[in-house]
């Protein structure tokens, strides 16, 4: 092994191989993402009835909303966010990526979260100011369970 300073070293060859084998799944995973996207509205429908059982005035408020903002986002961030995947592409020409790069990357990520769930708040909230003492009570119990059952799995895993 060389040990100049332009031969990588092994840290940073593992760190390529790993960036270079996340990438692969992002791109395996990108029909599964688009077949996701387009049926946001649904998956959301059926998301949201894991947690309260809303009422048919409940499901077409939702149905509204999410329409309401995936037009917004197909129409404002979908080229924001193919910028900023083919700036992640044009980092990875074979060079090292670096832990700042990784962390920006993600620091990128949060942020296009962060709007969506600005955008998505106030029809969060219309949908909140809907709910029953019951339905409150039904989410409440439900969000308790999950995260007794997170509780377990982190215990397990980390005995592991």
């Amino acid at each position: 092994m060389r040990t100049d300073s332009k031969s990588p070293t092994l840290p940073s060859r593992g760190l390529h191989r790993l960036a270079l084998g996340l990438f692969a799944l992002l791109i395996a995973a990108c029909s599964t993402v688009r077949m996701g996207y387009n049926n946001a509205d649904t998956l959301l429908l059926y998301s949201l009835e894991r947690y309260v059982s809303l009422t048919s005035e409940q499901e077409e408020l939702v149905k509204r909303r999410v329409a309401s903002l995936m037009d917004w986002h197909r129409a404002t961030q979908l080229t924001d966010y193919a910028a900023f995947i083919q700036g992640a592409r044009g980092r990875l020409d074979g060079s090292i990526v670096t832990p700042a790069e990784v962390l920006a990357f993600s620091e990128g990520l949060n942020a296009r979260m962060a709007a969506l769930g600005e955008r998505a708040a106030p029809d969060a909230a219309a949908l909140a100011l809907t709910l029953t003492p019951a339905q409150i009570d039904q989410l409440e119990r439900k969000l308790v369970d999950d995260n007794i059952k997170a509780r377990k799995q982190s215990a397990q895993e980390f005995k592991q």
